[in-house]
C-alpha cells in the first residue's frame, strides 16, 4: 500500500491536467443574445472560432403507464471562442462567464491572468447585478502503470466492492460532492475504458471546487476568493493521491 507521505512538491513538472478552467456565474441584465455582440467583436482577433452555447431541456411525463419525453425548444444562452491552436477556450453567457486552458497545460499563474483579462472585457459589457457562483475546476487524466497490486497503491479514494463480491474493478465511475473550508468540492473519478493497454490505465480525477458567496463587483475580492479556490483545489489533488502516485509527475 501507500508509503508514508513525504512533503510534497509545490508544482509537478509533468501535472496530468487535461482541462484547467474558471467559471462565473452571474444575475444578469442582459436579456437578449445580441447584447453580447461587442464582447464578441472583442475577441475576434484572438479568437477567431465561434459557436453559439445552446442549452436544451426535457420534461418526461408519466401517467397510466405510458412515459412521454417533452423537449421544448432549446435556447441560446451565449458564445463558445476558441484560439486557433484550441488551446484556451472562453465562454460568454448571457449568465455567466468561463475561461479555460486545454494541455499541454502551463502554469495557474497564465491562467488566472488570461481569464482575469478577459473578465474584465465581458464584465465591462455584461454590466452584471451581482456574482452568484464561482468555481476552479481541473480534469487530471492519471496515466497509472501496469500490473499493480492495488488502485489504492496510487488513489486514496475509492470505491469499496463488498465482500464475497470478485474484488477486482474493470470500471470505476464514482462521484462525491465534499465540503471543504467554505466551498463545495465535487471530486468525480472514472476509468476511461478506451485508453486502458497492457501498460497503463488512465483515470480521470475531476475536481470542481466552488462557492456561492456575495462577492463586490467594485472590488478585487472575486480574484482573492478565485486564488484561495485554487489552493483548495490543490489540497484536495494531493490528498487524493499517493506518494507514489506523485513521483509518475514530478
Amino acid at each position: 500500500m501507500a508509503d508514508q507521505d513525504p512533503k510534497r512538491p509545490e508544482r509537478l513538472g509533468k501535472a496530468p491536467i487535461i482541462e484547467a478552467l474558471i467559471d462565473i456565474q452571474i444575475e444578469p441584465v442582459l436579456a437578449r443574445l445580441e447584447d453580447l455582440e461587442p464582447f464578441g467583436e472583442l475577441t475576434r482577433s484572438e479568437f477567431p472560432e465561434r459557436k453559439r452555447v445552446i442549452q436544451w431541456h426535457a420534461n418526461i411525463d408519466i401517467s397510466d403507464d405510458e412515459a412521454r419525453v417533452k423537449s421544448p425548444p432549446p435556447e441560446l444562452k451565449g458564445y463558445a471562442f476558441w484560439t486557433s491552436d484550441k488551446r484556451r477556450v472562453m465562454q460568454a453567457r448571457l449568465n455567466g462567464f468561463s475561461f479555460s486552458h486545454l494541455a499541454p497545460y502551463d502554469a495557474w499563474s497564465a491562467l488566472r491572468d488570461d481569464a482575469h483579462g478577459w473578465w474584465d472585457k465581458f464584465f465591462s459589457v455584461s454590466k452584471p447585478k451581482a456574482v452568484k457562483r464561482y468555481a476552479v475546476r481541473f480534469i487530471n487524466r492519471l496515466e497509472l502503470p501496469l500490473p499493480m497490486k492495488d488502485f489504492g497503491d496510487y488513489l486514496r479514494t475509492l470505491p469499496r466492492v463488498a465482500e464475497g463480491l470478485p474484488q477486482s474493478l474493470s470500471g470505476v465511475f464514482m462521484r462525491v460532492v465534499v465540503p471543504h473550508r467554505d466551498a463545495t468540492i465535487i471530486i468525480t473519478q472514472t476509468i476511461e475504458e478506451a485508453g486502458v493497454t497492457n501498460e497503463k490505465v488512465p483515470v480521470i480525477l475531476d475536481i470542481d471546487a466552488f462557492q456561492t458567496a456575495d462577492v463586490r463587483l467594485d472590488s478585487d475580492e472575486l480574484w482573492q476568493r478565485i486564488e484561495a479556490l485554487r489552493q483548495i483545489k490543490n489540497d484536495v489533488f494531493f490528498h487524493s493521491l499517493t506518494p507514489t502516485a506523485w513521483r509518475l509527475f514530478e
